[in-house]
């Protein structure tokens, strides 16, 4: 039998929630990165030793991720845009020309490592623009089909996944390598929740799973296992963006609102990743009164 068109009247076999669901998750996370940013540039403003060009980039920076976050018309995404591209310049500019600390580590390589570390952040607003680009319109009257590039947008959630996938595999390292730098997430949160610290040992076990667990996810999503990776990616960064919270109380909530793309870049790839191409051919939809 020739292929025949879907009625008009028929739902389309594109996942259209998913995509709407993926950009309302990108614009909160934004909007949560505006948040964390405001109170930073802020608290700094308040600062008198604090650097001036620093304070005022990071409210500039907030002011343009909640741009981006808060636009309200398709029309409106070149100015998503803008705000997309001021952040990410503010970002670059801030890990680069942060003062050295120290010989140790390298200098070049502490870069590095912060800027993979900030790639969902970074991407966040970057897919916020793309995806208000390709949002779906409405459809004519008669017709429920819209008009979505199902291929950019899964470009736009591998694009989303990479950044993800690159910052679960620094904090791998982080784990096994440099397990100072976070353990202490780990050990306050028990010491504040529980009433008693881990020892040593148990901390490195635990951590030494974290890191393989996270290595694990990374393969399965190089080959393809989208759906489980993404959804640990997104879990897992959500609560490591919370461990700032359980670690040093309701007054660092700025640090977790600034990680919310931690979580957030993972779960809007996975929405985004879901969308297939339409099925125009009858031999390939299901319907209650017919079958294949």
């Amino acid at each position: 039998m020739p292929s025949q068109p879907l009625p008009a009247d028929e739902p389309t076999p594109i996942d259209r929630p998913a995509v709407i669901r993926a950009h309302a998750t990108l614009r909160i996370v934004v909007g949560l990165y505006a948040l964390g940013l405001l109170q930073i540039g802020w608290q700094r403003q308040m600062d008198s030793a604090a650097d001036n060009w620093q304070s005022i980039g990071q409210l500039l920076a907030a002011v343009s991720a909640a741009t981006a976050a808060w636009c309200w018309s398709v029309r409106l995404w070149p100015l998503a845009a803008a705000g997309a591209a001021i952040v990410v310049l503010w970002q670059t500019a801030a890990v680069l020309l942060e003062p050295a600390a120290g010989p140790e580590p390298p200098w070049h390589l502490r870069r590095a490592a912060q800027m993979v570390d900030h790639l969902p952040r970074l991407a966040a607003p970057i897919a916020l623009a793309w995806l208000w680009r390709w949002r779906p319109r409405t459809a004519p009257p008669g017709n429920t089909r819209s008009a979505v590039d199902v291929k950019a947008v899964r470009r736009i959630g591998w694009f989303l996944a990479a950044a993800a996938a690159a910052m679960f595999l620094l904090h791998a390292a982080k784990l096994i390598f440099a397990p100072d730098s976070v353990e202490v997430f780990l050990t306050r949160s028990f010491q504040r929740w529980y009433g008693y610290s881990l020892d040593r040992d148990a901390v490195q076990r635990t951590l030494w799973t974290i890191a393989a667990v996270d290595l694990g996810a990374v393969a399965a999503l190089a080959i393809g296992r989208t759906r489980g990776s993404l959804c640990y990616m997104a879990l897992w960064g959500m609560m490591t963006a919370a461990s700032r919270v359980s670690a040093y109380g309701l007054f660092a909530w700025e640090e977790a609102f600034l990680r919310s793309a931690n979580g957030g870049a993972a779960l809007a790839a996975l929405f985004l990743l879901e969308c297939r191409e339409p099925a125009n051919d009858e031999s390939c939809v299901h319907q209650k009164d017919r079958t294949t």
